[in-house]
């Protein structure tokens, strides 16, 4: 097995090696056209109106926004309507009565839930959305595959090298939400990872 991977390595990274393209930047066209998909597909989406891209939810009464006026407060899951209904079950008590007011009013909300879920897939599906939704989420994950296969390889040549590390400064923010000082770690991170494995097989 050892003999077998080191004759790899060495027809990989051998003299030989020099006349075939570096397999980098075949990796970083890739990830580019999977960034660019993504992209539009994110575009795509964020076109549809709010009543369309929103999630499922329930009316629970009204609440004070930031401004103090009066707006709608909606849950959106049966784990947030949980939560709303704690403070009620001590406010009636555990009586006959009160858990089955209890019982009602949970169950009212569940059903509002799961209605509007049924109305808004409903929606979903005749806007587009739900086509648009899944487009979205392949491409990210396309996006992530790809990349995580771009760091991955070790560059064959001293070009390559050089590549893949202004690729990686020029994309690495990308994945940190604007955390600069985060983001700027990362890519030295990233960025000597790859120059160690390029030093380990070529000297």
């Amino acid at each position: 097995m050892m003999k077998q991977n080191l004759a790899r390595k060495l027809s990989e990274h051998g003299p030989r090696a020099a006349s075939r393209p570096d397999p980098v930047f075949a990796k970083i066209e890739t990830h580019r056209a999977a960034k660019r998909f993504y992209e539009r597909c994110r575009s795509y989406e964020d076109e549809f109106p709010d009543e369309i891209s929103r999630q499922p939810c329930v009316g629970n009464g009204m609440m004070r926004d930031y401004d103090g006026n009066r707006t709608p407060y909606y849950l959106r899951s049966k784990q947030e309507i949980e939560a709303a209904m704690v403070p009620l079950r001590a406010i009636l008590g555990n009586s006959k009565w009160g858990r089955e007011q209890y019982n009602a009013k949970k169950q009212q909300l569940l059903t509002g839930l799961r209605q509007d879920e049924i109305a808004l897939k409903k929606a979903q599906d005749d806007a587009g959305y739900t086509a648009a939704a899944r487009a979205y989420r392949r491409a990210s994950a396309a996006q992530d595959r790809t990349y995580k296969a771009l760091l991955g390889i070790t560059p064959t040549t001293a070009s390559g090298m050089a590549a893949l590390a202004k690729y990686i400064a020029e994309n690495e923010r990308i994945w940190l939400d604007g955390e600069k000082e985060n983001a700027c770690f990362k890519t030295l991170q990233t960025l000597a990872t790859c120059v160690r494995r390029f030093e380990a097989v070529h000297g």
